[in-house]
């Protein structure tokens, strides 16, 4: 997950879709944007209960990634092996602490590559877990339900 975050190697792992304006999500958009890339990542890196298991399925997912991207639409998430979506759905399940998010904006503040973004508080994550929690069927945002591949 780090080298796709730092604009090395996986480079293209990462979100063409830059966030702007008031907010680092595109509300109505499948798709996530580079800094929500960035975000959920920290969080899975900080919340995920085995670091080993994570760095596991992190190299797992890299290749998967740089395969949705090349393939975009015609990507079948079905595709994806058993387990790929749990950290995800434990990041939408878990309560998201204060601390944590302080934590993630503390990264976020210090962190110069792709998905980098000023101005990300506690207030915006918190509500963010909420959108996510409340839509989960609906891309987590309310609006537009993942793209079907």
């Amino acid at each position: 997950v780090g080298d796709a975050l730092s604009g090395r190697s996986g480079e293209k792992l990462l979100s063409p879709i830059t966030s702007k304006g008031d907010t680092f999500f595109v509300r109505h958009h499948a798709d996530a944007t580079d800094t929500e890339v960035l975000i959920i990542a920290l969080f899975i890196v900080l919340l995920e209960p085995s670091a080993e298991d994570t760095a596991e399925w992190a190299a797992g997912l890299a290749p998967l990634a740089a395969q949705a991207a090349d393939e975009q639409a015609g990507w079948a998430t079905a595709a994806a092996p058993a387990g790929y979506y749990d950290p995800f759905q434990r990041l939408i399940d878990d309560k998201w602490h204060k601390e944590t998010c302080e934590a993630v904006k503390k990264a976020v503040d210090g962190w110069e590559g792709r998905g980098a973004r000023e101005g990300v508080t506690v207030a915006h994550l918190l509500s963010y877990h909420s959108g996510l929690n409340k839509h989960p069927d609906h891309g987590g945002l309310g609006g537009e339900p993942p793209r079907k591949r």
